[in-house]
């Protein structure tokens, strides 16, 4: 299972980790700021506005990134390799592997891979790595702008650099500022029959359903970055994956309360989430001393 696939990271820093991987780059290392919490505004963050992992800012700095528009007529100039990609912007309602498709507009990014015919390919990393064929006349439907990407190289970012940007990035961040107040966000201002009324009717764009599994896949992914680049962390490691679990089960407990009826969060699922908080801390304050080189 490709772990990054769950993370619920944006679509369009989901293509840039599929670039990476193309160019044969490790994308774990692009990911080195996932750590976090998704929030913005006093509020937690939905589907549409998932948290800024920084990918593009580290391909612009270790990569040589080059981003640019293109014209969407222009199919002939459209790549797909060799450090040049198109990624096209594109209406869910006129994309036939979203399940927004002909229901709903909003923006998506996907990226080109081919034509053939009156068929253009492309690759959706947000979904899978498989290649979907599209009618040309439902793309240019639904096309709402093309970008041309070039990157340079992807193996800079690793080794002491690679802990070096990570010091910097979480060296400045407390572990109340990383946690941003969840627990009491989560016991003042949630009305489970409210919130997540959308399973019903199975609609997953619901703000603490999805940042609860953002927040549980980001402690995995950092925790396999550290397996990759330190695995001797084994502590720091042993208690990230502990985290998920905790995690994991706050989000079944909560799905379970609202399906029987309750409002508020119960007594029980306020100290698992005190409890797990907690153990964020700790695995912060270790983290930042490991990064310090203590």
């Amino acid at each position: 299972m490709n772990m990054i696939n769950y993370t619920g990271l944006r679509c369009y820093d989901s293509c840039l980790m599929h670039i990476i991987r193309e160019e044969g780059g490790e994308p774990l290392n692009y990911l080195c700021r996932i750590w976090q919490t998704p929030w913005k505004d006093s509020g937690l963050l939905g589907e549409r506005l998932q948290f800024d992992t920084g990918i593009r800012n580290l391909m612009e700095k270790y990569g040589n990134l080059e981003c640019s528009q293109a014209g969407c007529g222009s199919l002939e100039e459209w790549k797909y390799g060799g450090g040049n990609y198109t990624m096209a912007e594109i209406d869910t309602y006129y994309y036939p592997i979203h399940r927004l498709y002909q229901k709903e507009h909003t923006t998506h990014f996907c990226l080109y891979y081919a034509k053939t015919g009156e068929q253009i390919g492309f690759i959706d990393p947000m979904m899978s790595d498989k290649i979907c064929w599209i009618p040309k006349q439902q793309v240019y439907q639904g096309l709402l702008a093309v970008e041309k990407i070039h990157i340079g190289h992807c193996n800079s970012l690793g080794g002491t650099v690679l802990k070096a940007e990570m010091w910097e990035y979480y060296s400045g961040m407390t572990s109340e500022s990383h946690l941003v107040k969840l627990y009491d966000y989560m016991k003042h201002n949630i009305d489970l029959q409210e919130e997540y009324k959308g399973l019903r009717e199975k609609k997953y764009d619901i703000p603490l359903y999805r940042s609860l599994w953002s927040i549980m896949f980001s402690r995995i992914l950092y925790s396999l970055l550290l397996q990759s680049f330190q695995p001797q962390n084994e502590r720091l490691i042993r208690l990230l994956g502990g985290i998920f679990d905790e995690w994991q089960e706050i989000r079944g407990l909560l799905a379970k309360q609202y399906i029987c009826g309750q409002h508020s969060l119960t007594e029980e699922c306020l100290r698992k989430i005190s409890f797990v908080i907690g153990k964020e801390k700790e695995a912060h304050k270790i983290n930042v001393s490991y990064l310090e080189g203590k």
